[in-house]
């Protein structure tokens, strides 16, 4: 199950890269919160401190890129 969390980040985080610079914001910024929830959460499954405190990170810079996308 684990596994398949980690290419759904995979792919949830890929796909947002390719959103955002195709100029969908909000779109893209819910696709990278999901991909880093996704990973974040694997982090927290395997006890990996630096995928956890990079994902943590992207998080909170998911989180202020959609506030930013959707309130300006």
């Amino acid at each position: 199950m684990l596994n398949k969390i980690k290419w759904l980040g995979n792919f949830f985080s890929i796909v947002g890269a390719f959103i955002v610079a195709m100029q969908y914001l909000t779109l893209g910024y819910c696709f990278f919160l999901i991909g880093s929830g996704a990973w974040f959460y694997s982090g927290i499954v395997t006890k990996d401190k630096a995928l956890i405190s990079l994902n943590l990170f992207f998080l909170v810079a998911d989180f202020i890129g959609l506030y930013n996308a959707i309130f300006s």
